[in-house]
């Protein structure tokens, strides 16, 4: 449902528009629910128990309705994403320069496979001057999506996909027959290239066409973590990796062993990683230094391709 609602906007001002009422919702909801908790807690003629039951009511009501328009916030940012994607590709079609983007290839069943749960502990007051209480929470973190929040400072980043399908990266539609043709375009404009690898088959082939041109050398290659909430019966991190190294092998890249706890590294122009760090799913900071320190290198030894304009064909 909150899909189809984010669906409707056809331009970026009406996804803009549909955010901000979502937003101003999401206020209205918490000032709301706060006012009915309070006006349950300082009612004391209804009895203790109603009081309480009441303001757990309201409370619980409050959350609920303030997540349902946190989530369709989302999903307007995402649409904006998807129709800004969608911009791009049909910019570079038409043989005009687009803007700057970064380009993310994954395999397909690798969505919404890969997350992280990370505490979160929520102040609540049961009366007003009363003491507080701490609710124990749980936020799940989408790699996709710290990958994109980590990134955007940098340019808008797009993949193939069916537009809506998760939160992340803005999803570019394509027939089928034409998907390789479209990889290759976004491989050749791309400013910056982030690999999930694969040895499934569309994925490899995405590697193989990175590896046999000098797009290798503006690619971060991430390892992801193989920690529990990582793998499912139909993604295993572990088991992705050990395919896919016969590939870079065959092509004399060291590709490192898998880590259990995920890594990022960059290749530049060595068949070896010049640039390596441990990967940390909700340290965004951290995804974001390491591409500052690749297109910083990319920059001093290629700038066409640190442009997004060099010859990657």
């Amino acid at each position: 449902m909150l899909k189809a609602i984010a669906r409707q906007s056809a331009t970026d001002q009406q996804a803009r528009t549909g955010k901000w009422l979502s937003a101003i919702g999401l206020v209205l909801s918490l000032v709301l629910g706060a006012i009915l908790a309070i006006y349950a807690a300082s009612r004391p003629e209804i009895g203790f128990y109603p009081s309480i039951a009441l303001f757990l009511v309201a409370l619980i009501l409050c959350v609920l309705i303030a997540q349902y328009l946190f989530d369709l916030e989302g999903w307007f940012d995402q649409r904006r994403r998807d129709l800004t994607a969608q911009h791009i590709f049909q910019t570079l079609r038409k043989g005009n320069p687009g803007p700057p983007f970064i380009l993310y290839l994954r395999p397909f069943h690798s969505t919404d496979q890969i997350s992280e749960s990370k505490a979160v502990a929520i102040n609540v007051r049961m009366t007003p001057g009363g003491p507080n209480f701490l609710a124990a929470t749980s936020d799940r973190l989408e790699f996709e999506d710290v990958i994109e929040n980590a990134l955007s400072p940098i340019g808008p980043m797009v993949a193939l996909g069916e537009p809506l399908e998760h939160l992340g990266a803005g999803r570019i539609k394509v027939p089928d027959r034409e998907w390789k043709l479209a990889i290759q375009l976004l491989i050749d404009h791309a400013r910056l290239i982030i690999l999930l690898p694969s040895p499934r088959p569309g994925t490899q082939w995405e590697v193989l066409r990175l590896l046999s041109t000098p797009a290798i050398e503006k690619t971060i290659i991430i390892d992801p973590p193989n920690h529990k909430g990582a793998r499912s019966e139909t993604y295993d991190p572990q088991q992705e990796w050990q395919g896919i190294r016969q590939a870079f092998e065959a092509r004399q890249y060291d590709l490192p062993e898998d880590s259990e706890t995920g890594q990022l590294f960059w290749f530049g122009r060595s068949k070896s990683p010049r640039l390596r760090t441990d990967l940390i799913l909700d340290g965004d900071s951290q995804l974001k230094k390491f591409a500052a320190q690749v297109l910083n290198q990319i920059s001093a030894n290629t700038p066409n391709i640190a442009s997004g304009k060099g010859d990657t064909g």
